[in-house]
């Protein structure tokens, strides 16, 4: 019921979230509260994601839980899909390393050749948790202009568990052979 109420709901669920309607109950851990109360934000973007663009400019404390649900939100409608990408885009730079995360994992799921620059600037993020989902997305939209990128990204002294294999991987399907031991 919450998803059809825009930004009444909205701002339910952020007032939920600052414990504002009263202790968590006793049965239920408070993480899985967090949880379904940023499902509830998910419910409310997939329909409408104005409420959650509005609000993050009049309660920032709270980018995170609405980057995740506007990220987590699946639009049809191009002019919708644009304007949570563009915000999406935007917070991929912010200040927070979570709230660059959370825009970062919602470009991943985009899946559109319009997440592709945002994604290789993410690639140069300077934490390793960013630059990883990064390159995940990058798998999915990646053309022969990330080779380059992607060559820096090997060249890193510290990679995340996992990158090297996924970004010599992507090199490789993009054309690009990766000598061993090289160092790219």
């Amino acid at each position: 019921r919450l998803s059809e109420c825009g930004q009444r709901g909205v701002n339910a669920v952020l007032n939920a979230l600052e414990g504002k309607y009263g202790p968590i109950a006793k049965n239920r851990h408070p993480r899985d509260v967090n949880e379904d109360l940023i499902g509830a934000l998910v419910a409310i973007a997939s329909i409408n994601p104005d409420p959650l663009l509005n609000t993050l400019y009049r309660r920032p404390q709270h980018a995170f839980s609405l980057i995740w649900a506007l990220g987590a939100s699946h639009h049809e409608s191009t002019a919708t899909a644009a304007v949570v990408i563009e915000t999406l885009i935007d917070y991929s730079k912010h200040d927070d390393l979570w709230v660059r995360w959370a825009a970062v994992e919602g470009l991943v799921r985009c899946k559109q050749k319009a997440t592709l620059k945002p994604l290789l600037s993410a690639l140069r993020d300077r934490s390793d948790m960013v630059s990883f989902a990064a390159l995940r997305g990058l798998v999915k939209v990646a053309d022969r202009s990330a080779i380059d990128p992607l060559k820096r990204y090997l060249a890193k002294k510290r990679l995340c568990p996992g990158g090297q294999k996924v970004a010599t991987e992507l090199l490789a399907k993009l054309g690009y052979e990766v000598a061993e031991h090289s160092g790219v």
